[in-house]
Formats: C-alpha cells, structure tokens, sequence
C-alpha cells in the first residue's frame, strides 16, 4: 500500500527559486575568487621562481587555502549553471541547455587551471611554473566564458523580444 507521500511527484525548483540561486551563487564566487587572485598575486613574482617559492612557504598553508577557495568557486559554478538552466528551460530548452553546458565547459577548464597549482603546494621549487599555468589556462577558459555569456544575452534578448 502506497503512502500518500510516495505517490506524489517530486516538486521541481521553481523560477522564482532558480533566479535566487543562480544570482546567490554568482554573488557567492567573488569573495573566494577575490582571496585566490590577492594570494596568487601576493606570491608571484615573474621572472623569478626562487622568490616565488620563498613567498610561497611564507605563506604557510597556501595550497590548501588555494585549493578551499577555487574549489568553493568550482562548486558555486556548477551549481549557477543549473540554476540558469532551470530558471531558462521552460521557455528556451535547447538555449538554456547550451547555455548551462557552456557554463560547464569553462568550469571543466577551470578546475584543469585549478589542478596546476598542485605544483606550487607540493614543491615551491615549481611555484613560478604552476602558478603561470593555472594563468594561461584560465585566461584561455575566459573564451569558454565570453561563449556562455553570448549565449546567455541571446537568450535574455530572445526572450524580452518575445
């Protein structure tokens, strides 16, 4: 015998719910975004890995901190892409799916970006290295993220337009 609850469908998250995340969630990255470029920043200096490593280990917990931060923006960006996902579906599905998926395409990138700093917690010897490569590849996710951003003013325009 099926109880009452059980025979119900799951309620989906509402628009209304989705715009609140998808906005919270975009609110939510700028501080550990903002942390993790001040610390990248504070510790690098190009050109000169020796000084990079030594303000590295001066940093103390530095990989771990890098690591909190962008893996809390990682999460907050995936979360945001569903979120849009959800609030623009019912309106635009194959849109909104592009849209969500090109938001995951530059997370994917990002965390690839994210994984090079393992080098500079792990070896500070490699600092200069891994610091440079979690910038170039982050610079080039950017393309990835301009897409997304495309795509998502087609959307916002398409549908104001009607």
């Amino acid at each position: 015998m099926k109880t009452k609850e059980a025979s119900q469908p799951k309620r989906s998250i509402g628009p209304r719910r989705a715009a609140f995340v998808a906005g919270l969630g975009i609110l939510a990255m700028i501080y550990p975004a903002m942390v993790v470029l001040t610390m990248l920043e504070d510790v690098l200096v190009k050109g000169n890995s020796a000084q990079t490593a030594q303000n590295v280990l001066a940093a103390g917990d530095f990989g771990s901190r890098v690591w909190m931060m962008l893996g809390m923006v990682i999460v907050l960006d995936i979360v945001t892409s569903v979120a849009l996902w959800k609030y623009f579906a019912p309106a635009a599905p194959g849109l909104a799916k592009a849209v969500m998926v090109s938001r995951l395409m530059y997370t994917v990138i990002f965390a690839v970006a994210t994984l090079q700093l393992t080098g500079a917690a792990s070896d500070p010897n490699q600092s200069l290295r891994a610091i440079t490569g979690f910038n170039d590849i982050w610079h080039a996710s950017l393309l990835i993220f301009g897409v997304h951003l495309l795509l998502l003013g087609w959307l916002v325009q398409r549908l104001a337009s009607g």
